[in-house]
């Protein structure tokens, strides 16, 4: 598991840092410009491979930077889990995410993205066996980041279809280790937080004057 998070993340990060200095000619203006961001999220799960344990929803706040192609943020979230017959637990998550967009010159793609996040978290609370316990998350899906206006402001609407495996750090006798991979939806927000650069005019067609030749 370690591993293929190492290796994944370390795949990803070269993928990034090899495009992330080509530009596009024609530079972004909309929400999905260079530049920071911030995106306020919701993530709830599609499919639930463990009966016993309910994940609920979570929320989250990731800020980050996008280049044309690519794009790295920091993820934090909260969220109650549910153990049966146990209780709930506070479960906080730290994480990185890496982001890459390479269909720019794609009308209908360009807002696409891969995304490749690792994440820790801790959880305390009412369930006994899950007081000062942590798991290790691996996110790797699809997303899509249509923009929008509102008062003459860019913004995008953030979806995503992950695929999370979640594995427990500990293990006792009476807890075995959980090792959960399901589906999760990811929706939220795309904020662009740096100025909107600058519209440049196209330049004016050259006026060529044609001179008839002369008798």
């Amino acid at each position: 598991m370690h591993r293929l998070l190492v290796s994944c993340a370390a795949a990803l990060a070269l993928a990034c840092s090899g495009t992330i200095s080509f530009a596009q000619d024609g530079q972004r203006t909309d929400a999905l410009r260079s530049g920071p961001y911030m995106s306020p999220l919701i993530v709830l799960p599609v499919t639930d491979s463990e009966d016993s344990f309910d994940p609920g929803p979570e929320f989250a706040l990731a800020i980050g930077y996008r280049s044309e192609i690519a794009a790295i943020e920091l993820i934090g979230g909260f969220s109650r889990p549910e153990i049966e017959g146990q209780g709930r637990t506070d479960r906080r998550s730290t994480g990185l995410n890496f982001m890459l967009a390479p269909l720019q010159g794609r009308r209908y793609l360009r807002d696409a993205h891969l995304l490749l996040g690792y994440a820790v978290t801790r959880e305390d609370g009412e369930a006994g066996e899950m007081q000062g316990s942590g798991t290790d998350v691996l996110d790797l899906g699809l997303g899509y980041t249509p923009g929008f206006q509102v008062m003459g402001l860019n913004f995008g609407t953030r979806l995503e279809l992950l695929y999370r495996q979640d594995r427990q750090r500990f293990e006792t006798v009476d807890s075995p280790r959980r090792d959960v991979g399901d589906l999760v939806v990811r929706i939220g927000l795309h904020i662009p937080l740096g100025a909107r650069p600058p519209v440049v005019p196209e330049p004016d067609a050259e006026f060529v004057k044609v001179v008839p030749p002369a008798d």
